[in-house]
């Protein structure tokens, strides 16, 4: 007698895109991840949790430490001066910030004295931020790029916070002592070489026009191949960033993403995937 076959349990390794929407999207996009995810069988890795450090928890911190300008008399003040000064790439993460401090009747953006509350409430902020991007999920224990920045730590034990802060900071932007310790460049020329030169040589068999998202990483790739050690750095791993964490995904994964980039990535690599809706569309049309 044969035994009826067991449903394969799908393991979901969600990538940035979904990874940081669980935590910053609106309910009903929420409820569209939750009917399609099971969060109990999702995975990350290092790189992905660094990819939200960096462009939201490193931008908080950034934000918090500008509140100390004596020049700013209040927290509405700082927000302009941030808008004025800084790149629109880490706006995101300060209006979401936004929503939080309007919502705390504790906290008038137009008084100068808000200002020492607003930085608790942001330092509040930073803990409960990072526990979660550290501890939801399982980790794959993947790491192949040996990405030091991923492993910088911040002490939530520690009695004297801010000044943690500043060590945490430093640190994390420090991306020369970061890059002496990783390994990108071989992950990229040795160990990956053969599904590195695969993505490139997919990429223009397709002619992808030069503003494809997909084309601009595999330009990236080919530096590095042409330049070698010298073109890596933190800012080069920002920029192909999702073919890091596509090639360092295991096989026996489905990557979660809603980035067009992985359709390539994984088409090219013969990973399995799946492209969620975004969020901006669903809301336009929840009905997807």
């Amino acid at each position: 007698m044969n035994k009826s076959k067991q449903p394969v349990k799908i393991k979901h390794f969600l990538d940035t895109s979904i990874f940081r929407q669980y935590f910053f999207s609106t309910s009903r996009y929420k409820d569209y991840l939750n009917s399609n995810i099971d969060y109990e069988k999702s995975y990350v890795s290092e790189f992905v949790r660094l990819e939200v450090f960096r462009s939201y928890l490193a931008t908080i911190i950034d934000f918090y430490f500008m509140l100390d300008m004596p020049t700013l008399k209040s927290v509405d003040e700082g927000f302009q001066f941030w808008h004025h000064n800084y790149k629109s790439s880490h706006h995101k993460a300060v209006l979401q910030l936004i929503s939080k401090l309007l919502a705390n009747p504790g906290i008038d953006l137009n008084e100068l004295r808000s200002k020492d509350k607003a930085q608790n409430f942001i330092a509040i902020e930073i803990k409960k931020r990072y526990l979660q991007f550290k501890q939801t999920f399982k980790n794959i224990s993947n790491n192949t790029p040996r990405c030091y920045r991923a492993t910088i730590k911040l002490n939530m034990l520690s009695t004297d916070f801010k000044n943690e802060l500043v060590k945490f900071k430093q640190e994390f932007d420090d991306v020369d002592n970061c890059r002496n310790h990783c390994r990108i460049d071989n992950f990229v020329l040795s160990k990956y070489s053969s599904e590195v030169s695969k993505l490139i040589e997919d990429c223009e068999n397709q002619g992808l026009p030069k503003s494809n998202c997909m084309r601009k990483i595999c330009n990236k790739l080919k530096k590095i191949q042409s330049k070698g050690s010298s073109a890596c750095n933190c800012r080069m791993c920002d920029s192909i960033g999702d073919s890091i964490i596509g090639i360092d995904c295991p096989v026996d994964y489905q990557i979660e993403h809603t980035d067009n980039s992985f359709d390539y990535i994984c088409n090219s690599l013969n990973k399995p995937h799946r492209k969620l809706i975004s969020e901006p569309t669903f809301l336009k049309n929840p009905q997807m």
